[in-house]
């Protein structure tokens, strides 16, 4: 009951927020990038998704609806309201930070779908690319959304920390890059793997992140 509460709190602030005007600008810059992705190379599909959508529209996408959720609070300020009343906090902070991590992935599906569609002629590789993609985007989203969860104990400035982090370190493919999304998303689409990794890796990297550290987001929280 009081998961449910948290994620419809969130529910309730992003269908108030301009959260779709957010995701269309997002697709719209992505799509642009895969047209001219297309008309200029072969290879357009991995400079749409490795040039632009990964590295910068998904995790700015998923910022901006942590965001419109959280403006400058804590997910504990969020849900201090509910809690006041006696909903259990941890509780509270999961159900928000799932439905957050839902909506970051399925948006960061939605802006890798366009990507590929746009940047890629028809053919029969296609609808496998599709899927791969799709499913590549919303393990990402997903990982991020674990991240800004993680950045929001802090409010604003530890996500727009975090963020900073995965940029700077999250590029690399050593050690350092092992506990941000970024590197691990990249080897997942097609790109250079952390450590060599396999994109079977990666995968399950991706995972283990966003559960650890959405589950420590939830439990450290609220007080």
């Amino acid at each position: 009951m009081n998961t449910r509460l948290g994620a419809e709190t969130v529910r309730d602030r992003l269908v108030a927020s301009p959260a779709w005007f957010v995701v269309l600008v997002a697709a719209c810059a992505v799509c642009a990038r895969g047209l001219a992705a297309r008309a200029s190379d072969v290879s357009g599909v991995d400079r749409a998704l490795l040039g632009l959508t990964l590295p910068f529209v998904v995790p700015l996408v998923c910022y901006a609806l942590f965001e419109l959720v959280h403006r400058r609070a804590r997910t504990a300020d969020v849900l201090e309201p509910l809690a006041r009343h006696g909903a259990d906090r941890r509780a509270l902070a999961l159900g928000a930070l799932l439905s957050l991590a839902g909506a970051c992935a399925l948006t960061a599906a939605l802006l890798a779908v366009v990507a590929v569609l746009t940047a890629m002629a028809p053919s029969r590789e296609l609808v496998s690319e599709l899927a791969a993609c799709a499913w590549g985007g919303a393990l990402t989203g997903a990982a991020y959304a674990g991240l800004l969860a993680l950045g929001s104990l802090r409010g604003r400035a530890g996500r727009l920390w975090l963020l900073a982090g995965d940029l700077i370190f999250g590029s690399g493919t050593g050690l350092f890059a092992i506990p941000w999304p970024r590197g691990h998303a990249r080897d997942l689409l097609g790109g250079a793997a952390v450590l060599d990794a396999s994109p079977a890796f990666s995968a399950l990297v991706l995972v283990v992140l966003t559960v650890s550290y959405l589950v420590h987001s939830a439990s450290r929280g609220p007080s």
